[in-house]
């Protein structure tokens, strides 16, 4: 099934992609005309948070990769460049490039026999980039491209860690902004109605 998956799915893209006007077309053929305006609304507001998500994610990940090779290579560490890279670059997935690139870091520090120094060399580096990455570049970078505050930001992964674990917190960020995006606007149409009544 997963190597029938990995042949189907592209082929599915494809074919989203190629008919992507046609299925959009016929969704809203469903929706009723006094609903349709304001829910082309909500959507190009959820694009735009996702959008800034999005490259907020890819840049971390850059900044990582760059802190994590810089870091191992000044401990020494064989292959530390490359382990560097990829830990970054993984980390568009919460904890994963932490997890994966520590595992692989200690175990080429062990298997190249080079003592504890660069063992606890490797433990430093990934402590400060992981505390780093925590409290000041993901709330900077990601909660500014959505237009969360970086306590709005670390909230938003602690609940969404607490609620759903894992998953939670990939998806903790996007929907805590969408859902503010989406506060801000019935807020401002209240407002207005207020206003106009």
């Amino acid at each position: 099934i997963a190597i029938l998956n990995l042949f189907l799915i592209p082929v599915f893209f494809f074919y989203v992609i190629n008919d992507f006007e046609q299925i959009i077309n016929e969704i809203k053929s469903y929706i009723p005309d006094f609903i349709l305006p304001k829910l082309t609304h909500y959507i190009h507001l959820i694009n735009d948070v996702l959008h800034g998500y999005i490259r907020g994610q890819l840049m971390v990940a850059l900044i990582l990769a760059g802190l994590y090779a810089t870091g191992l290579s000044i401990v020494g560490l064989k292959f530390g460049i490359l382990i560097g890279i990829i830990s970054g670059l993984i980390s568009v997935i919460p904890y994963a490039g932490f997890t994966l690139g520590f595992l692989a870091a200690i175990v080429t520090g062990l298997a190249n026999n080079t003592g504890l120094g660069p063992i606890f060399g490797i433990v430093t580096v990934f402590t400060i980039v992981q505390l780093l990455e925590g409290f000041v570049i993901t709330p900077k970078l990601v909660g500014n491209k959505v237009g969360l505050s970086s306590f709005a930001t670390m909230l938003a992964l602690i609940i969404g860690g607490n609620l759903l674990g894992l998953f939670g917190m990939l998806i903790a960020i996007p929907a805590a902004a969408i859902l503010k995006s989406i506060v801000i606007d019935l807020k401002e149409e209240f407002h207005g109605f207020q206003l106009s009544a």
